[in-house]
């Protein structure tokens, strides 16, 4: 008998291992993982680092507790010196004409928020941000500017206007805006994903900032004019150019999203200068003309100026927004269907999840198997879902730019999320 025996091929290997998927262009190695084919979602990965996360969750609220505090302390103050010009009743009055037709307009840039919308909360704050703290920085800088052209052109009230209207405000005001959507991005980073949500805290910021610059300019129309006078400036002002500050600010929204989603390179740290200095023209622009018409021009000027230019850039505006809506659900689809491979969303909850329209039958669906509570964790899956596939688009941009992301440690954290909330809903 031979003692050269020599094994079959194969031996000691094991039973063969079923195929596994192409790894996706672009995704770094190893990503998405792999495991839970045939339709079981993948093993929950706990976070790293839940120390430092922690941390970070102890300074977040000790940061929004001196936020608290400063924005107590500036409003106290605000609300002192508009008293103090308008005195009391006015500034109710100025109020009433100011906050109505601003919650009108929150509700329009809430519905253009629906894919991913942003918790209340932070739009709550980004509004307070752009209604006390850019207001009350831009009263420093354009009345120290105002005043310093005064004295520069010998006591010229035309000077000092022109100066305080044309070159401080627009630079000012718009650099505080701009500071809060810098704040928004690096404190509320995991709910700030790119050019949509630029231009979503860009028009919140911007409202609140001219609802309150509003209730000042009421409040001088009607001291001077009567109510009458008020009326017409609130038609002006709130009815006719509701969108001249969203329009300014929106342009530095969009080059802070586009920061975002890039991580690194050129386009991140020249895309926010870039839009601040369109926002800053357009607003010196507006201010301009206003000017003119008011030294001169009149009314035609104005009005014609608001036909042949900001109407059409308004247009302009609303097509980038649907363009870029369009851009976000393309997004949204593209980094869902290897989801729906490994089993962790289904197909229907694909088809549902990203169109709006069926998205709202999704969650009613959910009220009708689970009532309210099947409700909310319908609209929570819908939202987490949508979470996820910008996560892994975050990652995959990280991966293009060999920098790290924290949305690779949430990717697994996410479908855990999902798993349950279908649970609740009676999925």
């Amino acid at each position: 008998m031979s003692n050269n025996w020599t094994p079959p091929p194969g031996w000691g290997q094991g039973p063969p291992q079923p195929p596994q998927p192409p790894q996706p262009p672009g995704y770094p190695p190893g990503y998405p993982p792999q495991q839970g084919m045939m339709g079981t979602p993948p093993p929950f990965i706990p976070p790293p680092q839940q120390a430092k996360q922690s941390a970070g969750f102890v300074l977040q609220v000790i940061g929004f507790g001196c936020f608290g505090l400063i924005v107590f302390g500036v409003f106290g103050l605000l609300l002192l010196i508009f008293i103090a010009e308008l005195g009391l009743p006015v500034l109710i009055i100025a109020s009433i004409m100011a906050f109505v037709p601003a919650v009108f307009y929150l509700t329009i840039v809430r519905l253009v928020d629906r894919y991913d919308p942003e918790p209340m909360w932070a739009l709550a704050a980004a509004f307070v941000w752009g209604g006390v703290i850019a207001i009350f920085g831009s009263l420093l800088v354009n009345d120290t500017a105002s005043a310093i052209a005064a004295a520069a052109s010998g006591g010229s009230a035309e000077v000092a206007d022109f100066v305080g209207a044309v070159i401080s405000a627009p630079i000012a005001e718009e650099a505080m805006k701009g500071i809060g959507l810098l704040v928004v991005l690096f404190v509320l980073r995991k709910h700030f994903d790119g050019v949509v949500d630029g231009i979503v805290y860009g028009c919140v910021i911007a409202l609140g900032f001219a609802t309150v610059e509003n209730i000042l300019y009421y409040g001088r129309a009607v001291g001077e004019a009567g109510l009458g006078g008020g009326v017409v400036l609130m038609v002006l002002r709130g009815l006719l150019a509701p969108f001249s500050h969203p329009l300014f600010t929106s342009m530095t929204g969009i080059g802070v999203g586009l920061a975002r989603e890039r991580k690194r390179g050129v386009i991140a740290w020249t895309a926010p200068v870039i839009g601040y200095c369109v926002a800053v023209f357009l607003h010196a622009m507006w201010n301009l003309i206003a000017v003119l018409a008011g030294a001169g021009g009149g009314a035609e000027l104005f009005f014609g100026a608001y036909a042949v230019v900001w109407i059409p850039s308004f247009l302009i505006f609303m097509v980038a927004v649907g363009y870029c809506l369009y851009r976000e659900r393309r997004i949204i689809r593209t980094h869902l269907v290897d989801e729906v491979a490994l089993g962790v969303i289904s197909q229907d909850e694909f088809d549902s999840i990203t169109s709006l329209f069926r998205r709202s039958v999704f969650h009613v669906r959910g009220f009708k198997s689970g009532g309210f509570g099947g409700y909310r964790a319908a609209k929570g899956l819908s939202q987490t879902v949508v979470k996820l596939a910008l996560s892994k688009y975050h990652t995959l941009k990280a991966s293009e730019v060999n920098t790290q992301t924290r949305s690779l440690g949430a990717v697994p954290v996410l479908r855990q999320e999902i798993a349950r909330l279908r649970g609740e809903m009676g999925a």
